[in-house]
């Protein structure tokens, strides 16, 4: 009689462990149930709605898509900045080639007119416009901004490049400074001058990348 009570026993419990991993399933299920109605009557809606939401196969991006649209970035930026560089060298051709033409110009006119243009500096681009080698009777101007002006500078007379009244202002970066005067033909003709007017030796020898310069060309 023992033995059978014992196995009886001993078969529920079997029997109990057997079950226990499926009860403790549906118990997690009625847990996550509850869980997700709870969450699901905070943001609205239903059950079903939210477990869709949940369950909705969301499509995103693999490493190599990642890898490739970096990649492009990376070229883009690297072209805007090439083309910054190309533009600012155009830029420091063309007021090279400026200052080429002025002085070719002004000799045409000498040769051609009047000797004597230089000695009234303040009509030079008025005679270069009425003898139609100039556009216009203002003061060229250059890509890389600032005038165009002819002064008396001791005992010569100079083209200069700069900004304001006589072109006196210094606007010139060096590295501007370094591109014009590496492509002047006469360039042992150029005058380099800081803001203070101080004339600079050799632009290469320069380390301020702060300081601002006006560039000169000797015309006589």
């Amino acid at each position: 009689m023992k033995r059978l009570m014992y196995l009886k026993l001993l078969s529920v419990h079997l029997r109990n462990l057997y079950l226990l991993p499926k009860r403790l399933q549906t118990f997690w299920q009625s847990k996550r149930v509850r869980f997700l109605n709870f969450w699901a009557a905070i943001f609205g809606g239903s059950y079903a709605r939210f477990r869709k939401c949940l369950l909705r196969k969301v499509d995103g991006f693999s490493l190599i898509e990642i890898s490739i649209v970096l990649v492009i970035v990376g070229v883009m930026f690297g072209a805007i900045f090439k083309g910054r560089d190309l533009l600012e060298q155009v830029k420091e051709k063309s007021t090279a080639d400026d200052f080429t033409n002025i002085q070719t110009i002004i000799m045409l006119y000498a040769n051609d007119y009047d000797a004597a243009i230089l000695s009234d500096p303040s009509s030079v681009w008025k005679k270069l416009a009425q003898a139609e080698l100039l556009t216009s009777e203002a003061a060229p101007t250059s890509k890389l901004g600032g005038v165009f002006s002819i002064i008396k500078s001791e005992d010569n007379y100079v083209l200069k490049l700069g900004k304001g009244e006589n072109s006196e202002g210094a606007f010139l970066t060096r590295a501007q400074v370094t591109g014009i005067v590496a492509r002047l033909q006469s360039a042992k003709n150029v005058v380099v001058r800081k803001k203070d007017k101080t004339v600079v030796p050799s632009i290469h020898e320069e380390n301020s990348n702060d300081e601002l310069y006006t560039v000169e060309v000797i015309l006589n």
